[in-house]
């Protein structure tokens, strides 16, 4: 059976979108094939990636690429259509209309995300907040089903979604005798660098520790977002003299990533608290913990489950960095601590936060559809 993904806004090789869902759909005989925007068209491991021409303007691109990625669906004649991004929502439509099958995998609550955007004007903020919340009350549940990561979605169209949570593919490693912990420790952040994703934060607990002579390092893997931002960063560390205990790697994928946490002791996986980052879970917090790395987490009621209840890290206030430093030294100076919580962490990505749980309701998903 032949289905379609469609992204305007993720690489073609996105994590959840390729290696979880569309992996897990091939392996099981269906015929995959992948719509995104600026791929290049080639297959991978037997998907069949079709790009569209590269714009990354967001006017441009949410005005243009739905259009463009609709007309290459329709010729592919598939049988089930899933789209990842709200862009593509009228997309979805015009493919119900000509009869086809939708699924809509919302990875974030996009509402409550659109007024955390700092590139939209403030003011504008609420107006697209109300006009999107009124296009889903509209449209969402014409869709034949969707996909969420959170209970919200879950609660507002109970007979519509289904949780798909973004739990790693286990990956059972070699960890390079990590359970030693030995010096310098080092640290890792995965993920898009940001003021809200707390770069500075980061930087300044590492600058304290160092002057406290801690012996660490970090290993900062993701994009800067723009150049301002760099610059910034760059005098930071400069002024902090830390540039010796920080090493920037840019975008990696996914096998280089996991090559660093391999060698890495502790993760951090720090946010402000925006609207969105309130109610959702970074999937680098169990990639941290399939690596036997503590989590060092932002505290948030969230992330009581995962990290306190389980006990595989710590939760810190991003508001006091002073205690927060006191509580990351509580840690690192306790050996058994961080050997119990890697080993926690370890334990349950292999048998409770994984992607081969999650797999089994997405084929039932496609199973409902197909038969229905």
């Amino acid at each position: 059976m032949k289905i379609c993904h469609l992204t305007s806004v993720h690489p073609a090789n996105d994590v959840r979108i390729f290696y979880k869902e569309c992996t897990s759909l091939k392996k099981n005989g269906y015929e995959v094939i992948i719509i995104a925007n600026g791929a290049k068209n080639e297959i991978v491991n037997g998907i069949n990636i079709i790009g569209t021409i590269s714009i990354r303007n967001r006017f441009f691109r949410i005005l243009i690429v739905p259009f463009i990625i609709y007309f290459k669906a329709i010729k592919i004649k598939a049988v089930i259509y899933h789209f990842h991004d709200p862009e593509l929502v009228f997309c979805g439509i015009f493919l119900k209309l000509i009869g086809k099958k939708v699924i809509f995998d919302i990875h974030e609550n996009i509402g409550i995300s659109i007024l955390d955007k700092r590139w939209i004007n403030k003011p504008l903020r609420k107006t697209l907040f109300n006009i999107y919340n009124i296009i889903e009350k509209c449209l969402i549940t014409y869709f034949d089903k969707l996909i969420v990561v959170s209970k919200l979605y879950n609660k507002r169209f109970p007979k519509k979604s289904v949780i798909i949570k973004n739990y790693p593919i286990i990956n059972i490693v070699e960890t390079n005798n990590k359970s030693e912990f030995l010096m310098p420790l080092r640290f890792i952040y995965v993920g898009v660098i940001n003021e809200d994703r707390c770069v500075f934060e980061m930087l300044k607990i590492i600058s304290i520790l160092s002057e406290k002579k801690y012996n660490i390092k970090i290993d900062i893997i993701g994009e800067i977002n723009g150049d301002l931002l760099k610059i910034k960063i760059d005098k930071y560390i400069e002024d902090k003299n830390i540039k010796d205990k920080v090493s920037f790697f840019g975008r990696l994928d996914h096998s280089m990533i996991f090559n660093i946490m391999q060698k890495s002791h502790l993760g951090f996986a720090l946010l402000k608290p925006t609207n969105n980052y309130l109610n959702a879970i970074p999937t680098k917090i169990f990639e941290y913990m399939m690596f036997g790395l503590p989590v060092i987490c932002s505290d948030f009621s969230i992330y009581d489950y995962y990290i306190k209840e389980k006990n595989t890290g710590i939760c810190i206030d991003i508001k006091n960095i002073d205690l927060s430093v006191n509580k990351i030294e509580s840690l690192i100076n306790n050996i058994d601590l961080m050997k119990l919580m890697s080993e926690n962490g370890m334990f349950v990505v292999r048998n409770e936060f994984n992607w081969e749980s999650e797999e089994k309701k997405l084929l039932k998903i496609y199973q409902e559809i197909t038969n229905a």
